[in-house]
């Protein structure tokens, strides 16, 4: 059995806000990109997202939608809707909501991808490899 390929650094280092109801998913997945290069920051809350957005400027925010205190959809309109300079150039829902309208909410709040849960890894730091998502 072949062991699996190390992550490889990302070409272009970006400042990645990873917002999730679960820690432990949160965590994990700040880890791996950590491992490629990436700045990551974590938040298991809306208001503590939206508090560390503020803090750390991230280019790119992947988003639980089940968040406590203010919603995953809730978070990325007020993430999108801030003034060029101040906003994620790339925001990633994460979810584990199966349903069309869902996306489709996510997606009207700002968001460039909707992603199922559980997610791979490797498919987020793909999104990250140009340099943080669309300009």
């Amino acid at each position: 059995m072949t062991p699996p390929a190390a992550p490889r650094p990302s070409a272009a280092p970006c400042r990645v806000l990873v917002a999730d109801d679960n820690p432990d998913a949160a965590d994990s997945l700040a880890l791996f990109l950590g491992l490629l290069g990436h700045q990551t920051r974590t938040a298991y809350t809306g208001p503590d997202a939206l508090a560390t957005a503020d803090a750390f400027a991230p280019d790119a925010v992947f988003l639980g939608l089940k968040l406590a205190g203010v919603d995953g959809v809730a978070v990325a309109r007020e993430l999108a809707g801030r003034p060029d300079g101040t906003r994620p150039r790339l925001l990633v829902a994460l979810s584990g909501f199966t349903r069309d309208d869902d996306r489709k909410r996510a997606l009207a709040a700002g968001c460039h991808h909707y992603f199922l849960k559980p997610v791979n890894p490797a498919d987020l730091a793909a999104l990250l490899e140009s340099g943080c998502g669309p300009a």
